[in-house]
C-alpha cells in the first residue's frame, strides 16, 4: 500500500512538471485556474486507461460494482489536484 501511495504521489509530481514544461515559466508568474485545472481532468485518462483495466477494473471501472460512482470519484479526485496545482501556481508566483 505504501509503495502504491509512493507511485501514486510520485507519479502527480511528475505529471506537474509535464504542465509546468507545457505551460512555460510565464504561469508560475501568472497562474490561472482553469488551464490548471483542465490538467487535473485531463490526467484522468491514466487512471481510467491504464491503471484501472491493470488492477482488473476494466475501462473506466467497468468491471465494479458501481462503475458510475468509481467514475465520478476519479473525476472529483483529479479536480482536486487540478485546484491543487492552481493553488500551488499562486503560491509559488509570490516568490517570482
Amino acid at each position: 500500500t505504501a509503495l502504491g501511495w509512493c507511485a501514486h504521489y510520485g507519479i502527480g509530481i511528475v505529471f506537474a512538471f509535464i504542465f509546468l514544461i507545457a505551460m512555460g515559466e510565464q504561469w508560475l508568474t501568472h497562474p490561472t485556474f482553469w488551464s490548471a485545472y483542465l490538467w487535473g481532468v485531463i490526467t484522468i485518462i491514466a487512471p481510467y486507461f491504464m491503471m484501472q483495466p491493470a488492477l482488473g477494473a476494466g475501462v473506466m471501472a467497468s468491471k465494479t460494482p458501481f462503475p458510475n460512482k468509481a467514475r465520478l470519484l476519479s473525476f472529483l479526485s483529479h479536480s482536486a489536484y487540478g485546484v491543487g496545482l492552481y493553488f500551488t501556481g499562486v503560491v509559488v508566483s509570490w516568490f517570482f
